[in-house]
């Protein structure tokens, strides 16, 4: 029986629209887990743009509650931070000067164009191609649009792990994978670019400081009475700043030695691995992104705008929105029918890849008078499975063995079109939605020097084998890899299309 006053060590990962916020005990095991939500603004300019906001408060309110809820904080000994990348935070001292901009906000597509017009080589400095969502993009919309509020900061930093630590009192300090997301990084220097911060209207004094291993680098503040007494922690908490949340949550499932990848079937979809660098100067060209982990590592991630996303579109509007345990147990039935299925290209609003395309749109190819309602759904997980399958190409990766987490690889279903796809045995583990908390938790743990235990969980410690579940590709792997090679084709095929239809 677990001791009421042993010591825990807490992982909180700020996500887009929650907090999750687990606490471990010394061998790594859940003791308790929260959960706080927060809301996000989105108004529609009047050119139909969408912005997306956050109140940074609203986080630390988030922050409050998950401690409370657990109560278990006063045994907490370190936590550590995690979070949203990409986001623009002004601060002014410790609070912010107007609402948070995330990542997914598009309003500077016309910044972006004027300073990839003035910096040709930015997509290779940058390691990854730059777009609207650009951090440096949106620094220059704000010089544009509010100098006033870009005047006002004294720092900024570029998401809630970040904002956080700052508020309990830290310097502005920002770890390489959330810096690399930004567009203001030169990745191979792993150093802030300053021609393009420059560009950008802030120059390089104003970004916060870079921190190559932040659980090696230890604490980045120690929690003061003040703090303490809000959040329910004893007063000198270590506080230890942890990778950017796709790096942090590479790590809470697989670990950070190159040669670890996963899949991910969520929302979005993608395929993440842990590489040796330099980075790829390819960068203009690859829809492949590249992310710092470390020093000496690189994140490269092959993302596909919709995955679950768009099953859940076709589970509503092609089967008539019947549960998922039922279209589960017809897709079963037909899983094995190719030659009723068409070929799907499942971005229903654009995609990342194997392409960068914001004009290309969902796509059937091949339907017949046999085909029904759950082939063209089968299509679409199919769809997403070819796309994961040429990322695992694209990255070189060599691993027999693919861990795919994600509320979509519930689905038995999918994880076998994943296993024939890719030609890998997919293993599965419910319950890992945790991962980027874990990661948290177990910098928390290594930065304060501590003797917990918080191993990933796809790993020999990090598991009990009875929990997993595992597929083995079938004997139509083989007739996928001929039907890979068609649809890799249509995105090129049909982009002049999807121009087209777009206008442009």
């Amino acid at each position: 029986m677990e001791s009421t006053t042993s010591p825990l060590v807490a992982g909180a990962d700020f996500g887009t629209s929650a907090l999750k916020l687990v606490l471990v005990d010394v061998d790594g095991r859940t003791v308790a887990a929260a959960q706080a939500d927060y809301p996000t603004d989105r108004r529609r300019d009047a050119d139909g743009t969408v912005r997306h906001e956050q109140d940074p408060e609203d986080w630390w309110k988030a922050l409050t509650r998950a401690l409370a809820e657990t109560g278990l904080s006063r045994r907490i000994v370190a936590l550590g931070l995690t979070g949203q990348m990409q986001d623009l935070v002004l601060l002014s001292g410790i609070r912010p000067v107007r609402p948070a901009i995330l990542y997914s906000d598009q309003r500077a597509a016309a910044q972006q164009h004027r300073l990839l017009d003035r910096l040709p080589s930015w997509h290779r400095r940058a390691g990854s191609r730059q777009d609207a969502t650009s951090v440096a993009a949106t620094l220059r919309w704000l010089a544009d649009h509010e100098p006033e509020n870009l005047s006002a900061a004294d720092g900024l930093v570029f998401g809630p792990a970040g904002c956080i630590a700052r508020r309990l009192g830290a310097e502005g300090a920002c770890d390489l994978t959330t810096a690399s997301t930004t567009g203001l990084l030169d990745l191979a220097a792993r150093d802030w670019w300053a021609p393009v911060a420059d560009e950008a209207g802030i120059g390089v004094s104003r970004l916060p400081r870079l921190v190559d291993e932040p659980a090696a680098e230890g604490p980045v503040v120690r929690v003061r009475a003040a703090e303490a007494a809000e959040l329910g922690l004893p007063v000198g908490t270590p506080v230890v700043l942890g990778l950017g949340d796709a790096a942090a949550t590479t790590d809470g499932l697989v670990g950070s030695v190159p040669g670890e990848a996963y899949a991910s079937l969520g929302t979005s979809g993608w395929i993440a691995a842990v590489t040796p660098g330099p980075p790829d100067d390819g960068a203009d060209r690859s829809a492949v992104h590249q992310l710092a982990m470390g020093r000496e590592h690189l994140l490269r991630i092959a993302a596909v705008q919709s995955a679950g996303g768009s099953a859940e579109w076709s589970r509503r509007h092609l089967l008539d929105e019947v549960d998922h345990a039922a279209v589960e147990e017809r897709a079963a039935e037909r899983i094995d029918r190719l030659s009723e299925r068409p070929l799907c290209l499942p971005g229903l609003g654009g995609e990342r890849y194997p392409v960068r395309n914001a004009e290309a749109r969902g796509t059937f190819i091949g339907v017949t008078e046999a085909t029904e309602a759950i082939d063209l759904h089968l299509a679409v997980l199919t769809g997403v499975a070819y796309a994961l399958a040429q990322g695992i190409e694209e990255l070189g990766l060599e691993q027999q063995t693919l861990p795919v987490v994600g509320g979509g690889a519930e689905s038995r279903v999918w994880r076998r079109l994943l296993a024939d796809a890719t030609g890998r045995t997919v293993v599965h583990r419910a319950e890992t939605d945790d991962a980027a908390a874990r990661h948290a938790a177990r910098a928390a743990a290594a930065g304060g020097g501590l003797g917990h235990r918080v191993p990933p969980h796809f790993s020999e410690a990090g598991h009990d084998d009875a929990a997993v579940s595992v597929v083995e590709p079938s004997s139509l792997a083989a007739e996928h890899a001929r039907l890979r090679e068609i649809h890799r084709e249509l995105h090129t095929t049909l982009a002049p299309t999807f121009g087209r239809l777009a206008g442009t």
